[in-house]
């Protein structure tokens, strides 16, 4: 089985938008939230003390509303790195997501998003003892379609403002339809305001794209995992 994702970091205000794009295109993606962050805003500033942009994360009022249909997956309550934690402080960042998101959205969640992509072989263990079932990390420049070996490692295929990623997308379509491949896509919703190019033209092109291919499935990173996992887990 063929399968296209989605999967868009951090839960700022432009998610909305981004959740409207996918609806309009029947596509499917996840969202790593953090739960201690939640309707905070401000401005971050380059390590020069020059302004870069201004933040607005989505309060948790919003939260159900804005991501009906779609999946969310914990991103750490502080967006503190899960590399070198013990087992104890990964939980202070794990289990404030799970009670929040579950409660809020009524789904249980499954997976993770590693924050800055960094991540060990304790924090793999780690997660695998809490009861995450996969983890997404950030790509490795390899455009990889393959199913993760290991699911608390799970690599990305490319950034949606990759160079390259309509070629990717063409390649992706030429695999077999019997074949085993994700194309997952992934990124954060405030970069599509960056002003150097029409983000938000490019990202309705993606869609437009890989909606007209053939003989895959759209789904959530959780659903692709109980897909190879069986349902006897969910």
């Amino acid at each position: 089985m063929k399968f296209v994702t989605f999967s868009f970091d951090d839960g700022e205000v432009f998610d909305e938008r981004l959740c409207d794009l996918f609806r309009k295109y029947s596509l499917k993606a996840s969202f790593a939230l953090r739960s201690n962050c939640c309707g905070l805003h401000g401005d971050i500033f380059n390590a020069n003390g020059s302004f870069f942009r201004h933040y607005d994360i989505i309060g948790k009022e919003d939260i159900a509303r804005i991501y009906s249909g779609f999946e969310i997956c914990s991103h750490g309550a502080n967006h503190s790195g899960f590399a070198g934690k013990t087992i104890a402080e990964l939980k202070q960042e794990i289990y404030p997501d799970l009670a929040l998101f579950e409660k809020l959205t009524g789904n249980k969640v499954i997976g993770a998003v590693y924050p800055g992509g960094a991540y060990d072989g304790k924090a793999i263990e780690n997660l695998k003892e809490i009861g995450i079932k996969y983890c997404r990390t950030i790509p490795d420049g390899t455009y990889n379609f393959s199913v993760p070996s290991e699911w608390e490692c799970w690599v990305p295929t490319c950034h949606f403002q990759d160079e390259n990623i309509f070629g990717v997308i063409d390649r992706f379509a030429s695999l077999s339809e019997k074949s085993d491949a994700i194309l997952h896509i992934f990124g954060h919703s405030y970069e599509l305001e960056y002003k150097d190019r029409d983000w938000w033209g490019v990202a309705e092109k993606i869609c437009r794209k890989v909606k007209n291919l053939e003989n895959v499935r759209y789904a959530t990173l959780g659903e692709i995992y109980h897909y190879f996992h069986g349902k006897d887990e969910q």
